[in-house]
């Protein structure tokens, strides 16, 4: 008698747990001259914990990369709230966060970060997904940030990001999605790369990009986007996508560009969405 082997294919499984659970969540590492060099994804969810828990916004702090970080293993938590945001920069050096894994109905601003002030994000790229779902409030989603809360003296900076991360979600207020940020307000971009999908539903506003869903006084030189937008209005609001900014008021736009495929759909809309190339909307850009 022959036995024959047959080879067998293993499924990749979608996480379910969350890297902030216990046994997930590393410890965080010492700071050495207010920075945190970060070697593991259990590392990088311990700087997520630490600003949820509200111990430390990382003010004045940049964590740093040491390496690759995957965080395909676990569905990520994204850090900050509104009332608590995180406060700090990332500094990628040059390395890659993969495997970002947003899939949840807890999230009204989702990303890596969820509600960020201030700071200054430069040299990383980040591959995965961010999928989002209310049913009875606002949504803010972007790969590295859903929602940035800036005033007149505080700024964000973006510097040499790429990005592959697909956007998608649904709310009854107002979508607010982006390539990188959803909402953001006094920020630079400065050559910042999209490739990710963004798409997005909401019964009242809809805003989505590229790189960004809605900005106010922001800033934007050498960056590109090539994914696609699409967006759907299911009742009667503002209805702006664009393929790399979808509402842009008072910002500054110099050698950008965008590629993608930009479509939306309503059935209540009288004037149709506020489609274009570049950018959806323009109000004293």
């Amino acid at each position: 008698m022959v036995l024959t082997l047959l080879p067998t294919t293993v499924l990749a499984v979608d996480p379910t747990d969350h890297w902030t659970d216990e046994g997930n969540v590393g410890t965080l590492p010492v700071p050495v001259e207010d920075v945190y060099t970060i070697t593991s994804a259990a590392e990088l969810a311990a700087v997520a914990k630490a600003v949820n828990d509200q111990a430390n916004d990382f003010s004045g702090k940049t964590i740093r990369l040491a390496n690759t970080i995957d965080l395909s293993a676990h569905l990520w938590v994204p850090a900050g709230s509104y009332s608590f945001p995180f406060r700090g920069s990332l500094d990628g050096a040059e390395h890659s966060i993969t495997g970002l894994t947003v899939n949840d109905e807890a999230y009204i601003a989702a990303g890596l970060f969820g509600y960020a002030c201030g700071g200054v994000y430069s040299d990383v790229t980040v591959t995965g997904s961010v999928s989002v779902k209310m049913d009875d409030n606002y949504s803010y989603v972007g790969s590295l940030v859903g929602y940035i809360k800036n005033s007149s003296d505080e700024k964000t900076e973006f510097s040499n990001i790429t990005a592959n991360v697909n956007i998608s979600g649904k709310c009854y207020y107002g979508a607010y999605y982006g390539g990188v940020a959803g909402y953001c307000t006094y920020a630079d971009f400065i050559d910042c790369s999209v490739s990710g999908n963004v798409s997005g539903e909401s019964e009242e506003d809809v805003f989505l990009g590229g790189l960004a869903g809605y900005c106010k006084y922001c800033e934007f030189e050498g960056c590109t986007s090539s994914g696609t937008v699409y967006g759907r209005l299911t009742y009667d609001e503002d209805f702006c996508l664009g393929g790399l900014i979808g509402y842009a008021d008072r910002c500054s736009l110099i050698d950008c560009s965008a590629s993608g495929n930009v479509t939306g759909t309503t059935a209540y809309y009288d004037d149709g969405p506020n489609v274009g190339g570049l950018v959806g909307y323009c109000e004293g850009t």
